[in-house]
């Protein structure tokens, strides 16, 4: 039997908590790649970057600690785009504040950095905020 990655057991975690505690409701997504329709706004993407091991983990046997970067996207449109971004990034912030995962994997996931982008060449025209958090987890 194959187990899950620590890391995909985290990444479904965050997404299942950020479908409850924001306006993104059931269009949160656990990949970079999803095709997004016209209609499906706001929604969230949710996946890891890079990763790092970092050391290892004294409490249990054969662990490493990792370092990851989490980047989560959003995506609004319609009018009052940048209301519409800061609403959605500060629910992610909200979320991510009070996120505590079932397993006792995460020992510290900070906010490090927001991009907004908005596309005019897209009808509608799409925002877009770009979070990415640095996380250590145990593996």
């Amino acid at each position: 039997m194959v187990s899950v990655p620590a890391r995909s057991v985290l990444r479904h975690e965050i997404m299942e908590h950020l479908k409850q505690a924001t306006s993104a409701v059931g269009r949160v997504y656990m990949t970079r790649s999803t095709p997004v329709p016209k209609d499906s706004f706001p929604c969230l993407l949710v996946y890891f970057n890079r990763e790092e091991l970092v050391g290892e983990e004294c409490d249990q046997i054969g662990s490493t600690v990792r370092r990851v970067e989490l980047a989560i996207e959003g995506a609004v449109s319609g009018i009052n785009l940048e209301d519409q971004l800061d609403i959605l990034a500060d629910e992610v912030e909200q979320a991510m504040a009070g996120f505590v995962p079932k397993l006792s994997l995460l020992r510290e996931c900070n906010l490090e950095e927001i991009s907004f982008f908005v596309y005019v060449e897209e009808s509608p025209v799409i925002g877009v905020v770009a979070m990415t958090y640095v996380v250590l987890y145990i593996n």
